[in-house]
């Protein structure tokens, strides 16, 4: 079994070789990119698909925002079957949120900024749109209001069996 400072280092490898990478948390949690922050001042995260459809998606928004800004919901279609769009979620203003990027913040690559990539429902609605329809909701804070839930759980359990 890896140590934690093994799984850190094999971390930074990546980052120093891609200039990035993709942690992914959970089977069909969420992922967020590590290491965008010095380059773009933000890191990007996505919400509710496996790693194998998620990490491609994140390593292409990565490239496409390195050459040029995309604004918060401007419709991208060149990296996926469908349209996908940004929204810019400042940690400042809404830190539960921050819970949700542990590895990052091992690594010391805190970022103050996330933009989450969020695709449509079958109909082209995004979520938020009072007409949005899909079973993957794409919440950020009730996520985080959940990975908190669960954390106090655990800590609870583990504090009976000392």
């Amino acid at each position: 079994m890896k140590k934690p400072d093994d799984f850190e280092q094999d971390c930074r490898k990546i980052i120093e070789t891609y200039g990035h990478m993709v942690q992914q948390v959970g089977g069909s949690g969420w992922a967020y990119t590590i290491g965008l922050t010095p380059t773009l001042g933000y890191e990007l995260i996505c919400v509710g698909l496996p790693l194998q459809v998620t990490q491609p998606l994140l390593n292409d928004l990565a490239a496409m925002l390195k050459s040029s800004e995309i604004p918060d919901e401007q419709a991208i279609a060149d990296i996926s079957n469908m349209p996908v769009i940004l929204r810019t979620i400042d940690l400042a203003e809404t830190p539960n949120v921050g819970i949700l990027i542990n590895v990052a913040r091992r690594l010391n690559i805190v970022p103050t900024k996330l933009r989450q990539m969020v695709w449509p429902d079958p109909a082209g609605n995004y979520p938020g749109s009072p007409n949005y329809n899909f079973p993957i909701p794409q919440d950020l804070h009730a996520i985080a209001a959940q990975e908190i839930k669960d954390r106090r759980v655990m800590s609870r359990g583990s504090k009976r069996i000392h």
